[in-house]
């Protein structure tokens, strides 16, 4: 299963659109996707057709797969495009030399397997003697962290992306060792082993108003949040989630959040989807409820949603949209796990906050 394969037959690259619309329509729940074909069961787009396809698995039964795709005009959509600002990115770099990092997907039954991980460095590796200087990719809010340690950097807000759900755009810039070693990277290994130079110097000055634009405002945010308005995050209403946990240990657990700015009126959650993050309302209002609903419970600071589908995997059986403006802090499962394991004494406080939650939710 460990052996990458390069989908190069007609049947091997349908295999993977059948793979997709079983992981997508089957497993996710999700009818409203371009390129759905249920009477095939298959999903596929116009950029499939120029893109170059891998996964693992036994020869055309994937388990994991993804595609690489040149940033071309001609077959980007007009709603990816402009999630993704392409006509911003490219006044700095030449669309030629990007390329995106999409279909990443893997068979449920494998979750949590190194199998992403391998995926990512398969296409670093892949690239890394080509002239390509900025690979561009997506992901939910939960996982920025996660691509975080390999280098990638958000550079935009997260946004509804039509048909997919709230995504965050990210970039990683291809020669970066600067970066790659801070942040500790498993592909820093690969770029010195195949001896390419940095040359990142160039293009980080090219993107810098972009990325260093929008990390400032992020950091502005975290600011705003803990220090500029004179109201702890522990001392905001009822934050259950905290309740007698110091401040040390939610300042170590926010850092594992993502921080979402949202516009009044938009989608955070979908009823039906299937994901595991669990999300803190740190400012502004929002409202949940079934689909189709009249009548939605408002929410505030302080309050959670996803802790159902965090703790069971089950999918959201509320859809959650914002009121005002505002800011969610999206947390991944895995990693708060991780960090309640090794710091049980807190730990194990913000469980026992958790099952309260869920007993006053099924009350």
């Amino acid at each position: 299963m460990q052996q990458l394969r390069q989908a190069e037959s007609a049947d091997e690259k349908q295999s993977i659109y059948q793979f997709r619309y079983r992981v997508f329509s089957q497993h996710l729940g999700r009818d409203d996707l371009d390129g759905l074909d249920h009477e095939r069961r298959v999903l596929s787009e116009a950029l499939d057709n120029i893109s170059t396809h891998f996964y693992f698995g036994e020869f055309g039964r994937p388990v994991a797969a993804v595609t690489l795709s040149p940033i071309d005009d001609a077959h980007l959509s007009a709603d990816l495009s402009q999630f993704l600002a392409i006509n911003r990115l490219r006044k700095a770099v030449d669309i030629q030399r990007m390329r995106l990092v999409n279909w990443l997907l893997v068979d449920p039954d494998y979750s949590g397997s190194s199998l992403v991980p391998m995926l990512l460095s398969s296409c670093y590796e892949l690239l890394l003697g080509s002239d390509v200087d900025l690979l561009l990719t997506f992901c939910r809010p939960g996982l920025v962290a996660f691509y975080e340690r390999f280098g990638l950097e958000q550079y935009s807000y997260a946004t509804q992306l039509k048909g997919i759900g709230l995504r965050c755009p990210l970039m990683l810039m291809m020669k970066d060792a600067s970066r790659l070693r801070a942040v500790r990277s498993p592909l820093l290994r690969i770029m010195l082993r195949s001896g390419c130079e940095d040359r990142s110097d160039d293009t980080r000055l090219r993107l810098e108003p972009i990325v260093d634009l929008f990390q400032a405002s992020q950091i502005l945010v975290n600011d705003e949040l803990w220090i500029e308005t004179g109201h702890k995050f522990v001392e905001r209403p009822v934050p259950k989630l905290f309740d007698e946990i110091g401040e040390d240990s939610i300042r170590h657990v926010m850092k594992l959040a993502s921080v979402i700015s949202c516009e009044s009126g938009e989608l955070i959650t979908r009823e039906g989807e299937t994901s595991d993050d669990m999300y803190l309302i740190v400012s502004g209002s929002f409202e949940a409820g079934k689909q189709g609903a009249r009548q939605f419970r408002p929410l505030g600071p302080g309050d959670l949603f996803g802790e159902i589908e965090h703790l069971s995997r089950v999918p959201r059986s509320e859809t959650v949209r914002s009121t005002t403006l505002g800011h969610i802090a999206a947390l991944k499962s895995e990693r708060l796990f991780q960090w309640m394991e090794k710091d049980p004494e807190p730990g194990v406080r913000m469980a026992l906050n958790l099952a309260k939650l869920l007993a006053g939710r099924i009350a």
